[in-house]
């Protein structure tokens, strides 16, 4: 498995999806705490809110709550996505930027 952290390959992924589909009993058993803890270059998808019944800020607290990841995690996925997006790059790196930018603001510590 460290082909993935290794070459940076992006893994978009999904909470609630797994869960309604049946593939993982709980959210504890998903490996998006792994991912994130080992270096993969991992993002967190909506799950289809009008399918799933979930976004990404309900999905953001099923990250912290049921999986234990702090805030330095999320903005670690955040950046994951921006940097992994399909945007043109220099849109892709004013959006990052601009995120880092807002992030730093916020006063908060990552």
């Amino acid at each position: 498995m460290d082909y993935l952290p290794r070459t940076k390959l992006p893994v978009a992924t999904s909470l609630t999806r797994y869960i309604c589909w049946g593939v993982l009993s709980s959210y504890e058993r998903h490996s998006i705490k792994e991912f994130v803890r080992d270096s993969y270059t991992v993002s967190l998808n909506t799950d289809d809110p009008l399918s799933f019944g979930t976004g990404l800020s309900e999905g953001d607290l099923i990250l912290t709550e049921r999986r234990g990841l702090d805030l330095a995690d999320i903005r670690k996925m955040i950046a994951s996505a921006i940097q992994s997006s399909d945007l043109p790059e220099d849109d892709r790196n004013k959006l990052f930027d601009t995120f880092s930018a807002e992030y730093a603001e916020s006063g908060t510590e990552a």
